[in-house]
């Protein structure tokens, strides 16, 4: 399951490797018909290909989103559907990163230089004309961003007045599909979907084996499913690696009163 995965990403196929994803939460989807109506939407957003002026890119931006309608999920709170980007493509509705994924795809078949930022709390896509212009724009709702406009941005999510220039680097595939699972399991997680999340978790530790903040998420799910050895071993993992983190210090407390959960023979 990894090794495909991680198939996808070294071929540099971020919207295939999203979609190999929906698939493994939802075995039942044709991949191939998503394929084809993400064919559909570059056939309908065609522009001027001699020129990729600013102003043929704004029409590709026009037709995304006001023609196709594509736009940010109303729901008060984190939607796996959301996430998942066969829901996104049959609903129009999506996170800035799934919705990123998809508009990057199409927007680099007609010909632009399109990447995704992994900004902090907000994903967004860089535009680049020639040598030195360079564009950003919200995945949300295609508005275009000034710097200092993602400065205040950056200020308002991460309450820090000075942004550093690496925050703007653009984002390669290994580091969105890790964006987008990072999403996915959260939005599991708030649903109580614990099998999905631990799903999204293996997967996370398979691309990010050093973090630890993986294994101390996976513990807590496999303690949700009753799975207490091994939650302990994740749990005390986190606690080796972080010690002066403060969720680690609380952790420490909690594990002397955890009990092992009943073992049920079957």
């Amino acid at each position: 399951m990894t090794s495909t995965l991680k198939q996808f990403i070294e071929l540099d196929n971020t919207l295939d490797a999203a979609l190999y994803l929906a698939k493994l939460f939802n075995p039942t989807i044709e991949l191939s018909g998503y394929h084809q109506l993400v064919a559909d939407l570059v056939s309908d957003c065609q522009v001027n290909q001699d020129k990729h002026t600013l102003q043929d890119f704004k029409q590709l931006v026009r037709c995304f989103y006001a023609e196709q309608l594509f736009t940010s999920g109303n729901a008060a709170s984190l939607n796996s559907d959301l996430c998942l980007v066969d829901k996104v493509l049959d609903y129009r509705s999506g996170l800035s990163v799934s919705i990123a994924i998809i508009f990057e795809n199409i927007a680099n078949q007609l010909g632009f230089n399109v990447k995704g930022i992994n900004f902090p709390g907000h994903y967004l896509l860089c535009l680049q004309l020639g040598q030195q212009r360079r564009y950003f724009i919200d995945p949300l709702n295609g508005r275009f961003l000034n710097y200092q406009q993602v400065c205040a941005l950056y200020t308002l999510i991460t309450g820090e007045e000075e942004m550093e220039p690496e925050q703007l680097d653009t984002a390669d595939t290994h580091t969105t599909i890790v964006r987008l699972l990072t999403n996915l399991k959260a939005a599991f997680m708030d649903e109580q979907r614990f099998a999905q999340a631990l799903q999204c978790v293996d997967l996370l530790i398979e691309l990010c084996p050093d973090d630890p903040y993986e294994r101390r998420d996976r513990g807590f799910l496999l303690h949700q499913l009753q799975c207490f050895k091994v939650a302990l071993a994740d749990y005390q993992y986190f606690i080796r690696q972080c010690p002066s983190d403060p969720a680690a210090q609380l952790l420490k407390l909690q594990l002397r009163h955890l009990e092992p959960l009943p073992v049920v023979l079957h």
